[in-house]
């Protein structure tokens, strides 16, 4: 399995050796309970290589070509561009975008129901952009309820997630940008917004994630993680009502002990350490 290509004819990573060293695993099991076995022949075998965590993402430029060439699509009423759109827009799974159905299209087009998912922290109800609005109307107008909104496959089903990564491919070609994943538009949503000022625990809510360690080891990009916790603590050296109340009780007991011109020099030192990362080595 360790020398098998994948359907570019690169070799395997080793996420995916390890899911299909799981899966042996789960249907040798499968066999010993129903009595086809007596051991697990996958029992012994242990996982190989590094596990990968984060996708490549487009920079903030790319971010922008990307949206305004979907847009574009959308507006000739390229249902598929509108899919793609949306899932950056809200940081959407594959899976959550292309199962929406027209009645998931609530409130006049501004809010989306998402009311199951992956996890159990999947169902929620996020608004959806004012500029993808009327697309989506377009496209639940005059449509049965239950009909997939982004259409079904061949056999009447949702489509699978292949389909969306080809659209992504497309529009990046299209725009002129670095050629990613669907999955990696969900990482790009956490870091933009981390960017914007939003708080991690937000963020991690909109992604559908029970906490923000998910979304940090394997969504968010991680200079703005720390961009995130440095403006935190610099708004708790200066401000008191608002933010995560450890670390402002951390910023009361600071002030307490620490003189003015301490203060300033600890602020000094924290941009100056923010600054010292994104200098090149």
């Amino acid at each position: 399995t360790s020398q098998r290509l994948s359907r570019n004819g690169r070799p395997l990573s080793a996420d995916s050796l390890y899911f299909l060293l799981k899966t042996a695993k789960r249907f040798a099991a499968w066999c010993i309970d129903r009595g086809h076995l007596s051991i697990n022949p996958f029992a012994k075998l242990r996982r190989v290589g590094r596990a990968t965590t984060g996708k490549t993402q487009l920079t903030a430029d790319e971010a922008r070509r990307f949206l305004d060439t979907a847009l574009r699509l959308a507006d000739t009423g390229d249902p598929r561009a509108v899919a793609v759109a949306l899932q950056l827009s809200l940081g959407l799974r594959s899976s959550e975008v292309l199962g929406r159905r027209v009645r998931d299209v609530d409130e006049g087009g501004a809010v989306l129901l998402i009311d199951h998912g992956k996890t159990k922290n999947a169902r929620r109800r996020p608004e959806i952009p004012g500029f993808l609005r009327p697309a989506l109307r377009r496209l639940a107008a005059e449509r049965p309820a239950d009909a997939f909104l982004f259409g079904a496959d061949r056999h009447g089903k949702q489509r699978a997630t292949g389909f969306l990564i080809r659209q992504v491919h497309r529009i990046c070609a299209l725009a002129g940008v670095t050629k990613v994943c669907a999955h990696s538009l969900r990482g790009l949503h956490a870091t933009l917004a981390l960017r914007q000022g939003a708080s991690p625990q937000a963020v991690a809510a909109a992604l559908g994630h029970g906490s923000f360690a998910v979304t940090a080891r394997h969504y968010a990009e991680p200079t703005q993680l720390l961009n995130s916790r440095v403006r935190t603590v610099l708004g708790a050296l200066g401000e008191t009502n608002h933010g995560d109340d450890c670390v402002f009780e951390l910023a009361d007991v600071l002030r307490a002990s620490l003189t003015d011109a301490q203060v300033a020099q600890l602020i000094e030192r924290l941009v100056g350490r923010t600054r010292a990362t994104f200098e090149p080595r």
